[in-house]
């Protein structure tokens, strides 16, 4: 069941004995064979050499950007002027709704053609703003901005009435990947103008009353999390703030080391002593117009203008030794999902390629199957035993609840013939390791190895024969396979082969040779 590609490298694992059980799946960091699988056929897997496009994670970029490098975006940010999806309290979800089929979802520009998101397997990202530059006034017609400004009881109404229109419009839609909180501040950072207690309140409480189903991103989370605010006695910007929420975060000048001091933001420490990542995702900017310590800004090519000296920042960022290593480093401390800006990169300069292909690999989550056993020869009413190790050798989990597929596909055209969900399994506790070792670039606490088993009927009316037995994730949206697991077994379609089943016959076949990993394209 394994093919070793002259591209990829063999992948070691070191594993431990220890065993937990969730959810009535035995999860397991330890490889030995269960002896419920003795008899089984045993297989193991090589990870792919090659950086992957998988949703919600990698390089993302703002709507209709044309100069950010497209091979592995995931996720697109949109900025909304508030007034143009509520222009009056009395507008409804209707508005969000036509809005962001035709703004975000339907006309997302690649090589010059129009394309909905979904088919090229990208997530939106949308952010209500007031402003973009102080000046700016987006309010609605029967708002006025001040009301933002001085953060009025009136503006809580406003918040309190809106809020529950873009869940109902966001919070189920599957182009929706993330909703990043906005609202407050200039481009929705909620820095620029303080929050007052009551507005962080309300958008609070808000966001986490009618959110059920999409993680919502901040940029100040100093303003909501328990573990920075019961540090600091609840203070933030001299003011109070005792009510507290689970957020995630964009984090807007990534790695930034002016956000990593104490009595500031103090972002890092924030990220790390929360342990935010491990239900939240940490999204980021590498922001090239900030005075960066390690990495490059603008201001270091004072004769260029833009787009010139941002050019040269992201090359410089990536093949400077010094540069690059600061934000890898800082990608796997901080347990990064997604970064934009960085996405600029020139897809032609080899150098720079390489380099966004390391990183692409290195954010986010990264499945390898480590192994499997599953029933070889199935006769009659025996049942498909199907066993897999798994390990996340990324920086982050994956934050939603999708399915796990098992499938039997034609041996020849490669198309399903029978498949069903493995239950009782969450992909979203396949967690990656923590406490990132800065000088030995490692995680001290390593990625653990989870064990996910199922067993199946298989039709009867299934004809014998030797089929595919293949794995696969889901996308909730289309219940089509999504995700691609970093291993070499790879059919197109976003199947991973397990090995050979034969159903009242005896296999004596091989697998057929593998699809292209890295190039496959799939929607959802």
């Amino acid at each position: 069941g394994v093919d070793i590609d002259k591209d990829s490298t063999f992948q070691a694992f070191n594993f431990s004995d220890d065993y937990s059980t969730k959810a009535g799946v035995r999860i397991s960091s330890k490889l030995a064979i269960d002896p419920s699988t003795s008899g089984l056929k045993q297989v193991h897997f090589t990870e792919s050499s090659h950086a992957l496009k998988n949703p919600l994670k990698g390089f993302m970029f703002w709507l209709n950007d044309t100069s950010s490098s497209r091979e592995y975006v995931s996720l697109v940010k949109k900025v909304i002027p508030w007034n143009m999806i509520e222009n009056s309290i009395a507008d409804g979800v209707p508005k969000i709704v036509s809005y962001s089929k035709d703004k975000m979802y339907d006309n997302f520009k690649d090589n010059g053609k129009l394309y909905n998101i979904a088919q090229k397997n990208i997530k939106a990202i949308p952010i209500v703003v007031l402003k973009q530059r102080k000046s700016d006034d987006f309010s609605p017609s029967d708002m006025d901005i001040s009301e933002h400004d001085n953060q009025t009881d009136e503006f809580v109404r406003r918040i309190n009435n809106l809020v529950p229109k873009l869940a109902e419009a966001w919070d189920n839609d599957p182009h929706i990947g993330f909703v990043y909180m906005g609202i407050v501040g200039t481009w929705g950072e909620q820095y620029s103008t303080i929050m007052s207690p009551e507005v962080a309140k309300a958008l609070g409480d808000g966001f986490s009353k009618y959110f059920k189903n999409k993680k919502v991103l901040v940029r100040i989370p100093n303003y909501f999390d328990k573990t920075y605010l019961t540090s600091h006695n609840n203070s933030f910007r001299d003011n109070i703030y005792t009510n507290y929420y689970n957020f995630g975060i964009y984090w807007d000048a990534f790695a930034w080391s002016n956000e990593m001091r104490r009595g500031g933001l103090d972002t890092f420490n924030l990220i790390k002593n929360a342990k935010l990542w491990q239900n939240q995702p940490v999204l980021g900017e590498v922001a090239f117009n900030v005075n960066y310590l390690n990495i490059y800004d603008f201001g270091d090519y004072p004769d260029l203008a833009w787009p010139q000296n941002s050019q040269h920042a992201v090359h410089d960022t990536l093949t400077d030794e010094l540069s690059f290593d600061y934000l890898r480093d800082y990608i796997k401390a901080a347990h990064a999902t997604a970064l934009s800006w960085i996405s600029t990169y020139n897809e032609n300069d080899q150098q720079e390629l390489m380099a966004a292909q390391k990183l692409q690999k290195e954010m986010g989550y990264r499945f390898v199957l480590t192994d499997a056993s599953y029933t070889e020869s199935i006769n009659d009413a025996e049942k498909l035993e199907v066993s897999f190790g798994v390990k996340n050798v990324g920086s982050a989990p994956f934050y939603y609840d999708w399915p796990v597929e098992v499938a039997l596909l034609d041996k020849d055209s490669k198309e399903v013939v029978w498949s069903d969900r493995i239950q009782n399994v969450d992909i979203r506790d396949w967690k990656s390791g923590d406490d990132w070792d800065f000088d030995n670039n490692r995680y001290k606490e390593e990625a653990k190895t989870y064990r996910v088993s199922g067993s199946f009927d298989t039709p009867k009316e299934l004809k014998n024969g030797e089929y595919i037995l293949s794995v696969s994730i889901l996308d909730p949206a289309s219940m089509k396979p999504s995700v691609k697991f970093a291993v070499t077994n790879y059919y197109n379609g976003g199947r991973t082969a397990l090995g050979i089943v034969g159903i009242g016959v005896n296999p004596s076949g091989s697998l057929p040779a593998f699809d292209d990993l890295q190039s496959d394209g799939l929607s959802y």
